[in-house]
């Protein structure tokens, strides 16, 4: 209610589009015929969203990228002012806003995926689909794979975990237009761990355990999961439990560890163990 109450407000202060501009008016009419018969709670909420939204441009203009990014968002919601939604994002990126770097990250991987698959169709069932155009397509599939790429280098230049778990579990299933390739998964896995990411210690555990773009090193498995235990994360201590208690994984039976594992899970989440 909030976010439409903010849009009734824009058109009080922003040119729309004439479909836009009209659900847009109907809107603010409402609000008015609310305020007019006194509903003092309609007229505060417009006052108040009209005056947010004021502020929002006013920094957007003065080169702040959070309003940049805000006011972007806004208009890609109710899919207004497209281009100037994509140009605000694109200079918030630019000035290192993680979201927005995140939000032209997956725009353009949406782009990839559709070239990539329009190939694909047109190879299987479009007799015209010549060489020559051919060719054009993977030039452009190339160039918008280049510019990905660079969105990927900036996100993981900030320590992105989330970008570098993303690209590891790409690597390993073969997905978003990659290769599958579980040595590069594996490396994505350990950035993601590095830059903070508890839920990757247990994806990379997963390489050692398999041998999955490494040797296969239950040494190594035991240290990760004690390092997810370590970082608060008990499902590590439960994990490490289960291996001890019944022997699995390539480790020895083991009822005293075993023990020992689990009390340190309940330590983290007494609840689990009542």
């Amino acid at each position: 209610m909030k976010l439409k109450m903010l849009l009734m407000a824009t058109a009080l202060l922003l040119p729309v589009s004439s479909a836009l501009a009209d659900q847009l008016d109907d809107h603010i009419s409402e609000l008015k015929k609310e305020a007019d018969i006194g509903n003092t709670e309609a007229q505060k909420e417009l006052n108040k969203l009209t005056t947010q939204l004021q502020e929002l441009e006013s920094k957007a203009k003065s080169g702040d990228a959070e309003s940049q990014y805000k006011l972007a968002s806004l208009y890609h919601e109710y899919r207004s002012r497209e281009d100037e939604a994509n140009q605000l994002t694109l200079q918030a990126a630019n000035q290192g806003y993680i979201d927005a770097q995140r939000s032209m990250y997956f725009d353009t991987l949406t782009n990839y995926r559709v070239i990539n698959d329009n190939i694909k169709y047109k190879l299987k069932n479009d007799t015209q689909y010549d060489e020559e155009k051919r060719q054009a397509d993977e030039e452009e599939k190339d160039k918008i794979y280049q510019e990905l790429m660079g969105w990927v280098d900036k996100l993981l230049a900030a320590r992105d975990e989330r970008t570098a778990f993303d690209l590891g579990d790409a690597y390993m299933k073969g997905d978003e237009g990659l290769s599958k390739n579980y040595t590069k998964a594996k490396e994505m896995y350990e950035k993601a761990v590095e830059f903070g990411s508890i839920q990757a210690i247990y994806k990379l555990a997963d390489c050692y355990k398999q041998g999955l773009g490494v040797d296969k090193d239950i040494s190594k498995v035991i240290s990760l999961y004690e390092e997810a235990g370590r970082k608060g994360d008990y499902n590590g201590y439960a994990a490490l439990e289960i291996m001890y208690e019944f022997g699995s994984d390539g480790v020895p039976q083991d009822k005293e560890k075993a023990k020992e594992y689990k009390s340190k899970k309940c330590e983290i989440n007494p609840q689990i163990c009542q």
